[in-house]
């Protein structure tokens, strides 16, 4: 059995960090079945993928809220976190129960079905510059978390391109994402765009967000420099960790 790890939403301003992890017996049938990194897909056609990989195959999926990625920033980056998150999903599916570690801040929640019961290698789409340095660091504390030693993992950059199992983690991930961002538009009861930085709707919103209530919504990241420069408390970049 092979296991993908993907994320989704390292960089937005609004919304959750998702961590997918997605097991699969060999990569053939998931290239049969279209299965590729999300970015390539259409979002009607990642909706049917998500459903189809969620029925047959062994899954986690991570969320970290805005405010817990903020809490998480006051003692660690962004990278660091995510070593964290995809080492808990590692190791939640080789353990078939749910294994958080125990600096992930809180705001984390992790659903995981139909977990196979031995996983033989690991892919994973490597979140830092140096994709082993990532690698490495996901398995020692895997092991850390664990006690087991026998998982080998294959870190690399554009993972999800390369490996179907990983473009499937890659959607689990993308689609949720997307899901919650529809959810917290709904519940502002306004248009909140992607929640990316870029997105001139999103940083309208919390423009205008700010100006008429004087605080962020509870699904922005605070310590994001687009959050800063909307700031009615006016906290330094330099109290988080790049």
């Amino acid at each position: 059995m092979i296991l993908g790890i993907d994320e989704a939403g390292r960089g937005p301003v609004l919304g959750p960090l998702v961590v997918a992890a997605l097991a699969w017996n060999g990569e053939d049938e998931l290239e049969e079945m279209g299965v590729k990194d999300s970015k390539l897909l259409s979002p009607s056609r990642r909706a049917q993928l998500f459903d189809r990989l969620r029925e047959v195959g062994g899954h986690c999926i991570m969320e970290i809220s805005a405010e817990g990625i903020d809490e998480a920033r006051r003692s660690m980056t962004i990278n660091h976190l995510e070593v964290l998150a995809f080492s808990s999903v590692l190791s939640s599916i080789s353990q078939n129960s749910e294994v958080l570690h125990p600096d992930l801040p809180s705001g984390c929640t992790l659903s995981m079905e139909a977990v196979p019961s031995r996983i033989d290698h690991v892919i994973v789409d490597a979140a830092d510059t140096n994709a082993d340095r990532f690698g490495k660091r996901i398995l020692h504390f895997h092991n850390e978390l664990t006690g087991c030693s026998s998982i080998s993992i294959n870190s690399m950059h554009k993972a999800d391109l390369h490996h179907p199992v990983v473009g499937g983690a890659s959607i689990l991930a993308k689609v949720t994402r997307d899901m919650r961002i529809s959810e917290l538009g709904e519940e502002a009861g306004r248009k909140i765009g992607s929640g990316y930085p870029s997105d001139p709707v999103t940083r309208e919103f919390l423009r205008s967000w700010v100006g008429e209530f004087g605080r962020y919504p509870h699904f922005a990241r605070r310590s994001w420099k687009t959050c800063l420069a909307f700031s009615p408390e006016q906290r330094k970049l330099s109290d988080y960790r790049s």
